[in-house]
Order: structure tokens, then sequence, then C-alpha cells
């Protein structure tokens, strides 16, 4: 029996339909844990799952103690520091699935209280035998910090049509703009590099731009500075998204935007991303990115956000056919489910060969 862990949070419901649809005949279960009043975060009903609200029922909740004692491999979706030492003592037969973030904060810990968390969790990660992430240059920064004996598989965070707004709504990408819309960045955190975004594109501030910055979860200390400092630049060309909003809305919104900056030097906001090429945007990525190289291997067309500084407004504005056709064919949502099939066939291949 393999069984396992993920997060109360927007993607769960999603991830939850899609293992349901694909793989309920296999021997699994789910078991979620958090807050029912995460923001984002709607309730499955499904016979795959168990929920718990607090972390410590791992332990002291009787069926979570039974299914955790007699799987053969607990998958850990979202590596949390504050679960991992709950599942110390099942380390040899933990997956460690890394989303994005949360290595990061092994890798590069921001403070003396992550350094603290990862002392658990970097011998765990020791130990493990087998680590996921979704890029695999992800796992070579991994094993670049840590003493790594896993074997690594390609992993994906995938929902399904029913949490996939672009599809359901049919949105079209052809609709009329009053202006340019320009989307800076997915969340109000620092990896994000937004100043040095604001300043690149400073040079178009006469233009018939809007700026819009998703900055709604994150460091709020950070947010206020960042929409500071664009309003500095761009004045009222600029909207701030502060307050949580619906998926609906969001990708509402993300079908309005001609063009998607990001300037991340890691994996982050791939969702996003992937949603911007579906609506037919242009997308710029940072070059030192593993995200965009990944992309670019895989056929996307990509442009380096360091060039926008050096270009000319008519020229960072167009966007052709052919390569807007090319970026949506491979987003495609079908295309790219089928790939997610795909990867978790040959996850639960390996994993049920091994049990």
């Amino acid at each position: 029996m393999i069984v396992q862990l993920i997060p109360k949070e927007k993607f769960t419901y999603g991830f939850i339909t899609f293992m349901e649809r694909y793989y309920s005949d296999r021997d699994m279960r789910i078991i979620l844990y958090g807050d029912d009043s995460y923001f984002g975060y709607k309730n499955k009903n499904s016979r795959l799952v168990i929920s718990i609200s607090k972390i410590s029922e791992l332990v002291f909740n009787s069926t979570c103690r039974m299914l955790l004692r007699e799987a053969d491999y607990i998958l850990l979706n979202w590596v949390s520091s504050r679960v991992v030492p709950f599942l110390y003592p099942y380390r040899k037969k933990l997956v460690l699935f890394f989303w994005g973030a949360d290595l990061y904060s092994v890798i590069r810990p921001e403070s003396l209280m992550f350094k603290f968390a990862n002392v658990v969790k970097r011998k765990v990660i020791g130990q493990v035998p087998y680590i996921m992430t979704i890029i695999p240059s992800d796992f070579e920064l991994l094993c670049k910090t840590c003493k790594i004996s896993a074997k690594w598989m390609r992993g994906v965070v995938w929902g399904s049509k029913e949490s996939d707004m672009t599809v359901n709504l049919g949105l079209s990408c052809n609709k009329p703009r009053s202006c340019l819309k320009i989307l800076i960045g997915n969340s109000a955190t620092a990896s994000n590099r937004h100043k040095d975004v604001l300043d690149l594109l400073s040079h178009f501030a006469n233009e018939d731009i809007e700026i819009i910055l998703p900055l709604s979860y994150g460091d709020s200390c950070y947010a206020d500075n960042v929409a500071i400092y664009a309003e500095s630049i761009f004045g009222n060309k600029v909207s701030v998204l502060r307050e949580f909003i619906s998926e609906e809305e969001y990708t509402l919104l993300l079908d309005q935007v001609d063009i998607g900056v990001f300037n991340h030097d890691r994996q982050q906001g791939l969702g996003t991303t992937m949603m911007l090429f579906r609506a037919g945007a242009k997308v710029y990525l940072s070059q030192d990115s593993l995200m965009s190289e990944d992309l670019i291997n895989e056929g996307y067309v990509i442009y380096p956000t360091e060039s926008i500084g050096v270009e000319k407004f008519k020229d960072f504005s167009s966007y052709s056919e052919k390569e807007k056709k090319q970026n949506k064919e491979l987003a495609d949502f079908n295309r790219n489910e089928q790939q997610a099939v795909e990867t978790w066939n040959k996850i639960f291949r390996e994993l049920e060969g091994n049990s």
C-alpha cells in the first residue's frame, strides 16, 4: 500500500480528483492535513482520503498510525519541516516530493529558524530511498547541498479539468485589450526579484501599459516595499493584488495578460507560467532560472528577462503568431494531463515493483 500525505491548500482538490480518476484501483490512501479554512482549499469527498486538522494526529490518530505502519511507501507531497519529524521513524520507506520552496528552504535557508528546522530534514533526506522533484535541476542542486543516497524520480503536481478554469470557461486569448498588460512574478517572495524587473521596465513608463503585481501571499512587508517602488515609477499604471482571489478570478485575470515577466532564479510559478502559455501570453524568464532551461529544452519559446532593459517597446510588445501557437500547443491541457498520467504511472510502477 502507498500512503500519500498532502497539505490542505489550493492544489488539493484537483490533485485528489486526478488521483481518483486515474488511480482509484490502486492500493493507496491519502492523508490530508491542515486547516479546512485555508484560502483556496476545497473539500473533496473520496474513499481514498482521510482528513486530519493537526499534524500531531499522524502519531495520535489510530487510523493514521496504522496506515503509516502498514504502508510499503509513504509519499510526502510538499516536504514540510513541521511534518518530517513525525515521519522520522518511517524514513526508510519515505518518498520526498519537493514542490519548490520546500527544497530551497533547505539549500538556501534565509534565517536561523530555517537552519534549525532543517536539522532533522537534512538527516531524513540522507536516508530516504526516493526523492522526487518537478525538474531534474532541483535534484542536482539538492545533491550539492546534502548527502543523498536516494534514487531520483520526476514528479508532477497535477489537477483536473474541473480545476483548470481556462478549459472550463473556454476563454479566448484574442479579445481586444485597452493597453499592454504586464504581469510580474507570482507572489510576495524575494526570489521574484521584483525591483530588478521594475527597473528594467522603467523605460516603458510613458507607454500605454498596466503593471500587474500578484502579492497576495508571501512576505507582507516585502509586498509593501514592492508596491511602493512600482508606484514610484509607474504611478497609477500599477495594479496590486493584495487580497486572495478565487481560482476562477485569477484565471480570468491571466487571460487578460499580454506579457508575463518572471525574474526568479529557481523553480517557481510553473502553474502560472503554463496558464499564461495557454492564454496566449508572451513569457520572459530570467536566464539563471533552472525552470527556463528546462522549458527551452522542452521546446517552449522563452524570452530572457535581462534583455528587457535594452529592448524597444515595439519589440517587447510583439509576439509572433507562430511562437504563440507553438507555446499553446506544448502547454495544451489534455497533452499535459496525459504526460502527468505517464509520469505518475512510472512512479507507481517503481514503488509497487519494489514493495
